[in-house]
Parts: C-alpha cells; structure tokens; sequence
C-alpha cells in the first residue's frame, strides 16, 4: 500500500548513493596523491631525504 513517503525513501537512497560515491572518490584520490609523490622527481636544488625516518 502506497504511503506516501516514497519520494523521501528516493531522495534518502540517492543521498546515500551520493555519500558512498564521495567517500571512494576521496580515498582513490589519496592514493593517486601518495602514488604521485612517491614517483614524482625532486626539482633542481631541491634536497631529498631518502631513507630518512
């Protein structure tokens, strides 16, 4: 039986989509960032501390 609230339960699961979407986006970004860092090479005069803890 229709109760009426079937386009909140709509808006709340496309929210919910939305969320866990953003939050795999934010954690591949990181990744790509420390993958980038760790290949990216140092500037001319640019100290490297490699090794270093």
């Amino acid at each position: 039986m229709y109760t009426g609230t079937m386009i909140n339960d709509l808006m709340a699961a496309v929210e919910r989509a939305e969320h866990c979407t953003r939050e795999l986006e934010a954690v591949e970004t990181v990744e790509l960032r420390m993958l980038a860092s760790m290949y990216a090479q140092p500037m001319q005069g640019e100290t490297v501390f490699m090794g270093a803890a």
